[in-house]
């Protein structure tokens, strides 16, 4: 967490002691002025811009297994020398293990496994300990697993982005560059707009999210679904993250009406007519195509009525 900006560390803190109006305030002054949802074209998204409503779901659903993942509890188990110092006594472990070797298993970021592992070596017909270590270990990780799923089945979440102009996001999420990408204004932010409380950046890093600082939050589901692998960093992600009762598999909120659509730049004109007339009709809103720059790699959206399109 040390290379996170000041105010993410502050955010993260706050939650981790349960602390949510202080999170909130943390990050208010960083929320974006504008949020976009790159979508596919099809009759759902439309009835939803029409509808002024958007999905949050569970994380189980989405592309990256490790989304809103965690790996705790696991090092946290492994280093608690007081509880290892009374286990290995019980087990007579030092019949088996010499005292530097025994050592370097304590320093290990996974003792069972290393310990599991020299035992094996050492002695090819395993003795009884063996069993109690694989007994240990199985363990451990139901535990790791149970909470993972308790972590991802107790929050909705729905993803944006604070760019519009990604190629990755519009060939990932619209539809090879044939959908739309919706444009969300939030400058009238306040205290008390719930959905807008709601929304948290993701902070992205190269290690699996380690809670053993935040495993007694109440908030741990939520800090677990804002941690995301450094490969997603391109997308700028915001998250609107409810934490939901489990009966509740995903649900429709209400953010802002959209104030304005971008299209993709492969969005055929029967598309662009269809969606226009449909959303404008509903919301009034400005509407714009996504131009490949021919002088450097880049998009620039502008105006369809700029373009002659509509």
């Amino acid at each position: 967490m040390d290379d996170l900006p000041e105010w993410q560390k502050l955010m993260l803190n706050a939650l981790a002691a349960g602390k949510f109006e202080d999170a909130v305030e943390f990050k208010k002054p960083y929320l974006p002025k504008k949020l976009y949802k790159y979508r596919e074209i099809t009759l759902a998204t439309l009835d939803n811009i029409v509808e002024n409503r958007l999905w949050a779901s569970t994380p189980a659903s989405f592309n990256d297994p490790y989304d809103s993942g965690v790996g705790i509890i696991k090092n946290s188990l492994h280093r608690q020398d007081t509880y290892w110092t009374n286990w290995l006594e019980e087990k007579s472990i030092g019949q088996y293990i010499a005292d530097e070797d025994l050592k370097s298993i304590f320093d290990s970021s996974n003792r069972l496994e290393a310990l599991e592992r020299h035992i094996r070596l050492k002695y090819p017909i395993a003795p009884p300990i063996i069993y109690d270590l694989i007994n240990m270990r199985h363990q451990i990780e139901k535990i790791v697993l149970d909470l993972n799923r308790r972590c991802k089945e107790s929050i909705n979440v729905c993803s944006f982005s604070a760019v519009n102009d990604s190629f990755l996001l519009w060939a990932h999420y619209a539809n090879d560059h044939k959908g739309i990408c919706v444009e969300y204004d939030l400058p009238n932010y306040q205290p008390h707009d719930m959905d807008g409380r709601r929304l948290f950046p993701v902070i992205y890093s190269s290690e699996l999210f380690d809670a053993s600082d935040f495993e007694q939050s109440k908030y741990l589901p939520l800090i677990a679904s804002i941690y995301k692998h450094s490969d997603w960093s391109y997308e700028q992600e915001w998250r609107y993250i409810d934490i939901i009762n489990p009966l509740s598999p995903g649900r429709y909120f209400y953010l802002n009406k959209c104030s304005a659509i971008y299209f993709g730049s492969r969005t055929t004109l029967d598309q662009i007519d269809t969606t226009f007339r449909l959303t404008k009709i509903a919301h009034n809103v400005m509407s714009y195509r996504m131009i490949n720059d021919n002088t450097k790699f880049g998009l620039s959206a502008k105006s369809t009525s700029e373009l002659g399109i509509l």
